[in-house]
């Protein structure tokens, strides 16, 4: 990804196909403007958007309550869920995709104790996020509103935790991760992570272990389904991160292996990628699904043999194969003679 500065034009186009492509989200906006509450898009498909790329699932934030939100979503007939409720969170169900609203919050702590209250501040409900990237809000008429100097940011190329790393982690272990993965997704590895966030992440590694197994297995699928992963894992190794979220991993070989790739036109492949980084149990440890620990252990298994790819194309299939002489190159440091045909 390519981090352009963005005028107000180039912003208002981007937003412009944010909306078309989630006709309900913005319907929902509507619904709820209607009824005097501010509403608006934050956090990945915001991100996402201004940067060019498609967003997978909208969020909304509006000042509206939950048992408000839910009387919108009544009166027009939309199914919803209450499961996050409590967290001020309503998903109504479209046809299409799934929209999540969420009412304005503020944290609240007495003593150690952590209780969420509704605002109507945008900046109180900012500095409760994560990162200054997940905490620019857009309305539908294509206004920013930008709190914590989120947009700045993005234009700049920083990822950055709102506030004290140390806080920003402490209160979810997870976030670590999602740094990693949303720093590594706009490949901004020519500058040097910030050594008050490494400080943080090298004090709070062993808190990961406090995040479900399921939670760790999904945000590093998706990190390892990133284009260039080498320098994250070397942030992670550095700060005794990844013995937590990889156990056994050996990041030895994976530049290697981006190299390849690269030569053959070979998409990431997370599945890959952890063949190559020998993690241990992956089933056990990251919760993966059968089929997914079914085909670690296809591409693993034939790695350590001495088909040609194409017989192995033969019995895995053109994408398995590939896999399987991309790993054998990966760990051996010799490209075999036929892998640039390989791509096919």
């Amino acid at each position: 990804m390519v981090i352009r500065r963005q005028n107000g034009n180039t912003v208002a186009r981007r937003l412009g196909r944010l909306y078309a492509a989630w006709p309900d989200a913005v319907q929902v906006s509507h619904w709820l403007r209607d009824l005097g509450h501010d509403v608006y898009f934050v956090g990945g498909a915001v991100r996402d958007t201004l940067c060019e790329m498609q967003a997978s699932d909208v969020d909304l934030a509006t000042d509206a309550a939950p048992e408000q939100i839910h009387a919108v979503a009544d009166i027009n007939g939309i199914k919803t869920s209450s499961f996050h409720s409590h967290l001020g969170a309503i998903t109504l169900y479209f046809d299409n995709a799934p929209v999540t609203v969420t009412s304005l919050k503020r944290d609240h702590y007495v003593g150690d104790t952590l209780t969420v209250e509704l605002t109507r501040s945008l900046h109180e409900d900012a500095a409760r996020r994560d990162l200054t990237i997940n905490a620019i809000y857009a309305d539908i008429d294509g206004h920013i509103e930008d709190p914590v100097q989120g947009f700045e940011d993005l234009n700049r190329g920083i990822v950055r935790f709102i506030g004290c790393p140390h806080q920003r982690i402490g209160e979810d272990p997870l976030r670590i991760l999602r740094y990693f993965r949303i720093r590594t997704g706009f490949c901004l590895w020519n500058r040097q992570t910030d050594d008050e966030i490494l400080d943080a992440m090298r004090h709070r590694a062993d808190r990961i272990s406090d995040v479900s197994r399921e939670r760790i297995g999904a945000e590093m699928q998706k990190l390892l389904n990133l284009p260039i992963i080498f320098p994250a894992l070397v942030d992670m190794q550095t700060c005794g991160l990844l013995p937590h979220c990889l156990p056994g991993a050996d990041i030895s070989c994976i530049r290697r292996l981006e190299i390849y790739e690269r030569q053959v036109a070979a998409e990431p492949d997370w599945h890959r990628r952890m063949v190559v980084l020998g993690v241990t149990d992956p089933k056990a440890n990251l919760r993966l699904r059968k089929s997914s620990a079914r085909r670690l252990r296809r591409i693993g298994r034939w790695a350590a043999g001495a088909a040609s790819l194409a017989e192995l194309t033969g019995i895995l299939g053109s994408q398995d194969a590939l896999s399987v002489v991309l790993v054998r190159a990966a760990v051996s440091g010799e490209a075999p003679p036929d892998m640039t045909g390989g791509a096919g």
